[in-house]
């Protein structure tokens, strides 16, 4: 007998709330249709269970390569995806590439050494002599090597100067793991060189007497804060022909539609079908014998630690003897 060939079976989050109240007996398996009203309440759970779960672990499917386009004596970044957050994108979204001619002030139409990617009103920077940035929204794309800039240049680009380029701002950051500061005109590894940025303690950052020395930066501290996280770099970038890659992790995204699929690998439905059933059946409403509930959770728990160890990145370990010891 041949199997399908496919693996892309998912459920949406309707599904899953109807899957968890079918299997707690409330709705039937046939022909019962699930209340608006259930369907309202566990859909509210299943996000509430989505936003506990994004900080119980450290999840590898939402571990996400961003970049961050420095600002010239700015050590305060604000990362969201609001427009006034700073010009923070996904790896995969961002655009680096150089000038392909020495550029006058007040000058709209660029050339550049590829245009390939970039689209009409895109965000892009352009690295000016003074080592300033000028960030302004692409008007069009003229051919594959000459985009117009909405704002003309306030000073002079040489040839050569890196230009970047992205479309939408990441969402905030739950965490930063860490933060590499890149010389070059590739946004991945290949040709350039990284440094390993050092991660500062609340403490030990808001210490620095001189937060407004000026340098390549060597170090940060971030405070994930609600809504909009806070980047602090040290020293104050004063070059903006350097950026920066790091990798983070990104929220969970939300139900919002009965139609939307669970922002998690496949292996988490099950997980999350038994949790959203221990969470309705210990809602009194629902009248669920106390036994029936604790066997729930029990198995709801069980599963959660089941993928949780599934969810884990394959390190080796190195056992290297103590020689200094003399005993």
């Amino acid at each position: 007998m041949a199997t399908s060939g496919t693996t892309t079976w998912t459920l949406s989050g309707d599904e899953i709330v109807t899957q968890a109240f079918q299997r707690l007996g409330i709705t039937g398996v046939e022909g019962d249709t699930i209340t608006n009203a259930n369907l309202e309440f566990g859909t509210t759970i299943l996000n509430s269970i989505m936003k506990n779960w994004a900080v119980d672990t450290l999840h590898l499917f939402t571990r996400t390569e961003g970049v961050l386009f420095l600002d010239q004596d700015v050590n305060t970044y604000s990362l969201s995806n609001a427009s006034t957050s700073a010009k923070a994108c996904l790896l995969t979204d961002a655009i680096i590439t150089t000038t392909n001619a020495a550029e006058a002030a007040a000058q709209t139409s660029i050339t550049v050494t590829s245009s390939t990617g970039m689209a009409t009103s895109d965000n892009v920077g352009i690295v000016l002599d003074t080592l300033d940035i000028h960030w302004s929204t692409i008007s069009s794309v003229t051919d594959s090597t000459t985009i117009v800039i909405a704002d003309a240049l306030p000073s002079a680009a040489a040839d050569g100067n890196n230009v970047y380029t992205f479309t939408n701002r990441i969402t905030r950051p739950m965490r930063i793991f860490n933060m590499r500061r890149v010389t070059g005109t590739s946004a991945d590894t290949n040709g350039t060189d990284e440094l390993v940025l050092g991660h500062l303690s609340h403490e030990r950052y808001f210490n620095i007497t001189s937060k407004l020395e000026g340098g390549e930066p060597n170090s940060w501290y971030y405070d994930p804060q609600q809504t909009t996280g806070k980047l602090y770099l040290y020293p104050t970038p004063d070059d903006c022909s350097v950026y920066i890659r790091f990798t983070y992790d990104r929220p969970m995204e939300d139900f919002v539609t009965g139609t939307d699929n669970a922002d998690l690998p496949v292996e988490w439905i099950e997980p999350l079908i038994m949790n959203l059933m221990a969470k309705i059946a210990i809602t009194p409403a629902y009248q669920v014998d106390i036994q029936r509930a604790q066997f729930i959770y029990a198995e709801a728990e069980k599963l959660r630690q089941q993928v949780l160890g599934f969810d884990a990145e394959q390190m080796s370990v190195q056992f290297v003897p103590d020689l200094y010891n003399e005993n």
